[in-house]
This record gives structure tokens, sequence and C-alpha cells, in this order.
């Protein structure tokens, strides 16, 4: 699959613009098609959520009332957005493009580029891109960790991996969507023809997880090989900053990639948490056990109720308790700390800390600032996550 966006950059496709719906132009395509007969002799059910569909409108001559009809028709089919080369018509129905723009699915126009030559290139793309997909299904079941030792070993081998040897795993998770990432390493591959023989690339929730094939004993791992390879693949400046990257802890046994794929996968995580500066696996943290608890609905549902109570509270008597535990918490539990950053007596800190304390229902001293840690930290997660 693609992005519509990323049909702007290909440059030989003469004039490409779009002209109606790039509310759309995220949207992802997985197939190309080409439409190019009367609708009357042509099923539009046959037309799918996903296709971008080109066509010259050749079979609109003489009756340009079918433009209309058509590119109607299959805006209703919900189509990801079509591609209209001006041969015989540069301008389209304000009521496409109306409908277009509502329903924000792309379309364009290009003009004396062969459509056949549209087609290939597009469908180059997806299948270009397509290379890092298709292994989300075996990654989760990896990172399950309930598989026995022979089916891990057999899951390797379907995905191409069962004379791994010793290893490390990356994860890049990018603030926007995966299509940047992508075409930096695709275009890196063209150029640097040991790239593929040193790593694997795999997308898996919106993550680029890279395995690095460790070559020597004496040869750069984790951060130092991680910096190696953003350097490698053009992954440096202001576009690495836009992006959360974890690294595994070091692994030689293949049966612990499932471990290994966690590991990266939560630090990536953690390192955009944490104002997206590298984290290793062995650097985590507290934030190993906090992560994992996102799964757990139970827990995101307590955390939410006690920081909504804290606000409510807030709210009926104008007061600003969650506020103050964000800042007590910020602080590292200090009192004075958090009395000076709110311009308040350490006395009222303290009051606030008690209310809190009662509102949140924790009877035992010992368990409360374990406890409210819990709650702002999962917040800020919750929200980081979108949960």
């Amino acid at each position: 699959m693609i992005h519509i966006r990323e049909l702007l950059r290909l440059t030989n496709i003469d004039n490409l613009r779009p002209v109606a719906g790039e509310d759309g132009l995220e949207r992802t395509v997985s197939a190309a098609v080409l439409f190019e007969y009367d609708p009357s002799h042509v099923l539009l059910q046959d037309f799918y959520e996903g296709d971008l569909v080109l066509t010259t409108l050749a079979y609109a001559r003489g009756e340009p009332a079918l433009v209309g009809e058509s590119l109607l028709a299959l805006l209703r089919q919900k189509v990801a957005g079509i591609l209209v080369k001006t041969a015989y018509f540069t301008e389209l129905p304000q009521a496409v493009l109306a409908l277009a723009d509502r329903s924000g699915t792309p379309i364009l126009l290009f003009d004396h580029t062969y459509i056949e030559e549209v087609l290939l290139q597009i469908t180059d793309l997806i299948r270009g891109n397509s290379r890092f997909r298709g292994y989300e299904k075996d990654i989760a079941v990896l990172m399950e960790g309930s598989l026995t030792k022979t089916q891990v070993r057999e899951k390797l081998k379907d995905m191409n991996l069962v004379n791994l040897g010793s290893f490390e795993c990356f994860c890049i998770h990018p603030e926007g969507p995966m299509s940047a990432c992508e075409t930096l390493i695709l275009n890196s591959m063209e150029s640097d023809h040991d790239l593929e023989r040193e790593y694997l690339f795999m997308e898996a929730d919106q993550t680029m997880v890279i395995l690095h094939k460790i070559q020597t004993d004496d040869g750069p791992t984790g951060k130092e090989a991680l910096n190696a390879l953003c350097e490698r693949i053009g992954l440096v400046d202001g576009l690495r900053r836009q992006c959360g990257i974890g690294v595994s802890n070091y692994k030689e046994n293949q049966f612990e990639i499932g471990t290994a794929l966690m590991e990266a996968m939560l630090s990536s995580k953690t390192s955009g948490f944490r104002g997206n500066r590298t984290v290793q696996a062995c650097e985590l943290g507290i934030d190993a056990y906090l992560f994992p608890l996102l799964q757990n609905r139970f827990v995101v549902h307590c955390c939410m109720e006690d920081y909504e109570r804290l606000q409510r509270y807030d709210r009926e008597n104008h007061a600003s308790l969650a506020e103050t535990a964000r800042i007590f918490i910020e602080s590292d539990l200090n009192i004075s700390a958090t009395a000076e950053k709110m311009y308040q007596h350490t006395n009222t800190v303290r009051y606030r800390l008690r209310k809190i304390r009662s509102l949140i229902s924790c009877d035992s001293e010992a368990t409360f600032h374990a406890m409210l840690y819990l709650i702002i930290t999962m917040r800020k997660m919750i929200e980081q996550e979108g949960i």
C-alpha cells in the first residue's frame, strides 16, 4: 500500500495535480486499476475501497454527460481516489468535484503521459513499499511469547529467518505517516546493495521494525549501530527528531526474538514519550512495566476515572488538584519544588496532596506516591497512544 500523497513525488507524470478531495491525500492505495469502458458495460461494484482508478474518460467522447454519471458512481463506491488524463476533458463537472471534497476522495489530473506508463509507475511504487508489510501477524504472535521453541522455529522459517544467527532489533516509530520512512529505506536500497544483506525491514503497528543481522563480533551494536543505520538511510536531524527510536538489548539466541521485538517496540514508544531521544531496552526503567498496561482496559479505565475525579473537583471548586498532581510527579515528588513552580506555600501543596489521596481512595501512605505516579504517567501515555 501507498499513500496518495506519495504520487505527487513521481516526476515522470506530466503536470500531476489534485483538483478536489485534498483532505484525503493520506488515504492508502492497495491497487491501481483502469476504467476505460462505457459504464453501461462494466460493473461499478467491482471497484473497491483502496482502489486508485485511472481513466482517460475516452468512453464519454461525444456524450459528456457520462463523465459526471460515471465519476459520481465511482465516488459512491468509496474508491481511494481517481486519476484522470486530460486527453478528452480538461475540466470535470462541479457536482463531481463537490462530492469529492465532501467525501475526502482525491481527484488528480495529469496531461500527456501515457496512462499505461502511469499505471506501471504506481504499481511499481505499491509493490516497492509492500515489501515491508505482511509480517504484522507474525510479529504480534512472536511478541506474545506463548510459542514453543518448535513453533518459533516454524515461524522464523515462514519469515525466511531460519538462519538468523546473532541479531538485535531496532524500531522507528514516526510521529506522522510511515511513507517518508519507507521512501528513505527504498531509495537507500537502490544505491546501497549491502543494506538488505545486513538488515531486514518490516512494518507493524505503524512502526518500522528492523532486524540487524550482526556479522562480526567486533562490529558496532546497540545505539552505535542504530546511529550508523540512520546515517545510511538519511534519517537525520529534523526527520530523526520526529521519530520514537528504540533498540533491543543484544541477543544471540534466535528463540529470544519475541523478547527482542517487544523490547525494541516498547523502547521506541518510550523514546517518543520521553521527548524523542533514542532509548535502549536496558534504559526502559519503570516504563517497561507501564506501557504494557495500556493493553489492559481495566487499568486504563481506572486511571482515567481517577484523573477525571480530580478534574471534576477542580471544576466544581475552582481548585487545581490535577495540575498539582502533575507538577508534583514532574518534580520527583519534591514538595518544595512543586510549591516553587506553582507559586504556592508548601503547606498548600501538602493540603492538596492530602485531598488528592482522599479523592483517589488511597488508604496507604506508602502506596500513595506510586499510585499517583501511575495515574499521571498513564494518562500521558494514553494521550500519546490515542487510546
